[in-house]
């Protein structure tokens, strides 16, 4: 929960096939502090989904994120979650075959 909610915060600055560069507004240091303590859980994750391993770097700064969009009490959809991560990371799924 922690994770996925300061993920939120932040936009895909740069990524160059080893770094991921993520971006959060100016006064949400303690958002990329809290990333930074989950790198390894995030890492986790973008291995299951995309099958990669990025060195993850958290910057605070202006003009990077998209302007909010008008808060919901409701999740997104795992389909719009998806459709986000591929836009933002241009990435794919990868299916993995159970044992």
């Amino acid at each position: 929960m922690v994770l996925f909610a300061n993920a939120q915060l932040a936009t895909v600055g740069t990524y160059d096939g080893e770094t991921l560069e993520l971006v959060f507004p100016p006064g949400k240091e303690f958002g990329a502090k809290k990333i930074e303590d989950k790198r390894g859980e995030l890492v986790e994750v973008l291995e299951a989904l995309f099958g990669i391993t990025p060195r993850v770097l958290c910057t605070v700064r202006a003009g990077m994120v998209p302007e909010a969009e008008p808060e919901s009490d409701d999740p997104p959809s795992p389909e719009a979650a998806e459709a986000l991560v591929k836009e933002q990371f241009g990435a794919e799924v990868v299916e993995v075959e159970e044992d």
